[in-house]
């Protein structure tokens, strides 16, 4: 048994991030060459009369941006700086004269869309309103922590999309608040708060998003490493921006994404080449990153996104961990989803083109609530997933809906609270298949409702399911059911049964996997599990969710033996 197969996902994170360090400092040093200049950016210093040296900074990370060459480095001190840094399309690094690159230094750097509110009034009761605010800020915090928003978040922001409402609001106006909310009267530029516990908000620290992003890079060749970026207000504009945008070879890393109003970090002008490493997005409005139009080289890897669709938008539009429009060739890997109040990744109509794919491998995807399933990919092509371990999500496990030629390998699926562990199928929709989908060698465990839903029908074509073992402890059946031509969905509690009628999951099992542990995201196999030796072997999956090699042939479920 390889040791290393009982791994930690902390553990893993820490080592795949120990690696990604290293290469980010080997790359660093490669990227900006000899003729690089280190400049610094401090709170105390001046943007008019400093040259950006260590003894006269410059004060604002904009002045740094605006002044200086590829290749070069700015370091950060510590402090909070309250703007909006922008790169514009020409102002970035290059390929020849390497990344411009922003990093914090010698303490920590919080970068905000907020500014301070004081000088509060009373209106009445433990209501208090700052008159002669002109901005329809989206966000308020209280000693650091969100109020809740009363009403409708701008009037430009659209009730509906199609049918799909967009926002849950509570209440209309002042009638409506209560302890910790607050409310923007647009028409009479007040903003109201009523604080936790009644508190005078000329107590407290009190700050309201003002800025539409906190960080826009759209030239190419720049990185924000080791840096914490907060509180931007783009609906204030009705646009679902990013409090952090990223374009074409550009890079975030070592970072906190955390209270932006809508999407954390969005890839913005269709890039290529874009990454996100080593950051935790947290607690973002709606989701914790997104895009469209994500192209080649795109990668999320060693990050954490918890916490996001804070603010409750309508998870059957945008909203949870991430939704992606349009990818056709991104890796998201070693990451963790969880407590997403929606999909923890979302990809959404996309046109694989060529040998391009999409990758979502090795994450751990957990506690999750809402959406339509905690990996959704509709009407897309060429998805891969493979050695995830998907655990407690509320909403079905894996969903392969009205999309083709998608590869569900080896994931371990346990406890999915409502609807099916893996789902082959949201079918009919005008327009679009669901054919040639492989579901190979994943554990299915504990489903509180549908082991696995699968489509085979004139629009389902193809579709292939085998050498996957399923258990529940609280059933002694199978809970399998088929989609057919005439609508009518047939269910299935004997495996046996399954097998003859559909042909699908003629050398699956019914048997317990015998996992060592259940911790987290510790589920390995016992030296006696029928898990092991029991796949098929493919070319996609080499090593395990713990970087161990796989066996020819492979053990069933995210572990190896």
């Amino acid at each position: 048994m390889k040791t290393f197969s009982k791994v930690h996902f902390k553990s893993i994170r820490a080592f795949i991030r120990k690696v990604t360090i290293s290469g980010f400092i080997t790359s660093l040093i490669m990227a900006t060459g000899i003729f690089s200049t280190t400049y610094y950016v401090s709170t105390a210093g001046n943007d008019s009369t400093g040259t950006g040296s260590l003894s006269l900074p410059w004060k604002t990370i904009q002045k740094a941006a605006n002044s200086i060459a590829p290749g070069d480095i700015v370091n950060i001190a510590s402090g909070t700086y309250r703007e909006q840094v922008t790169i514009n399309s020409l102002s970035g690094g290059s390929a020849a004269g390497g990344y411009k690159t922003f990093t914090s230094y010698n303490g920590t750097v919080y970068i905000k869309g907020s500014d301070v509110v004081k000088s509060w009034v009373l209106h009445s009761g433990s209501i208090w309103k700052k008159t002669g605010w002109t901005v329809n800020s989206q966000q308020v915090f209280q000693q650091y922590v969100p109020l809740q928003q009363i009403g409708w978040p701008d009037p430009a922001f659209t009730e509906y999309e199609g049918t799909l409402k967009k926002y849950n609001e509570i209440g209309e106006g002042v009638g409506d608040m209560f302890a910790g909310s607050f409310f923007y009267d647009d028409a009479g530029d007040t903003l109201y708060v009523w604080c936790r516990n009644n508190a005078d908000p000329n107590t407290q620290i009190m700050e309201a998003s003002v800025r539409t992003r906190v960080i826009a890079y759209y030239g190419q060749y720049v990185k924000f490493t080791g840096l914490n970026m907060l509180h931007n207000n783009s609906l204030d504009t009705a646009q679902m921006l990013g409090g952090v945008e990223i374009g074409s070879y550009n890079e975030v890393s070592n970072c906190i994404i955390r209270y932006m109003d809508f999407t954390g970090i969005k890839f913005a002008l269709q890039p290529v080449g874009a990454r996100i490493i080593d950051c935790d997005i947290l607690d973002n409005g709606c989701q914790g990153f997104g895009g469209t139009g994500v192209g080649t080289g795109t990668l999320v890897r060693n990050c954490v996104i918890r916490g996001n669709n804070y603010r409750n938008f309508t998870t059957t539009w945008n909203a949870g961990g991430s939704k992606m429009a349009g990818a056709n060739d991104i890796i998201i890997e070693h990451s963790e989803f969880t407590g997403n109040n929606g999909c923890a990744v979302w990809f959404d109509v996309g046109t694989a083109m060529g040998d391009k794919k999409t990758v979502i491998r090795n994450n751990y995807i957990h506690n999750n609530i809402n959406g339509s399933g905690a990996i959704h990919i509709e009407i897309q092509e060429k998805a891969e997933i493979y050695n995830n371990i998907i655990a407690y999500n509320s909403k079905r496990g894996v969903y392969i809906s009205g999309s083709d030629y998608c590869k569900v390998y080896n994931n371990t699926i346990a406890y999915t609270s409502e609807r099916e562990s893996i789902g082959i199928g949201g079918l009919p929709r005008t327009g679009y298949t669901c054919s040639y989908n492989e579901v190979y060698n994943n554990i299915i465990y504990n489903s509180l409702d549908i082991d696995l839903f699968i489509a085979k029908r004139s629009d389902a074509v193809g579709n292939e399911c085998n050498n996957n073992l399923f258990f529940s402890t609280a059933r002694s059946s199978v809970v399998l059911k088929i989609l057919n031509d005439d609508g009518i969905v047939n269910t299935y509690s004997d495996l046996t049964d399954w097998k003859t009628a559909t042909g699908f999951d003629t050398v699956s099992k019914r048997e317990s996997p015998q996992f060592l542990s259940q911790t987290a995201d510790q589920y390995p196999l016992q030296s006696t599990s029928p898990c092991i030796g029991a796949g098929i072997f493919l070319p996609e999956v080499t090593v395990d969710y713990a970087l161990s090699l796989r066996n020819n042939p492979p053990d069933i479920g995210a572990y190896e033996y």
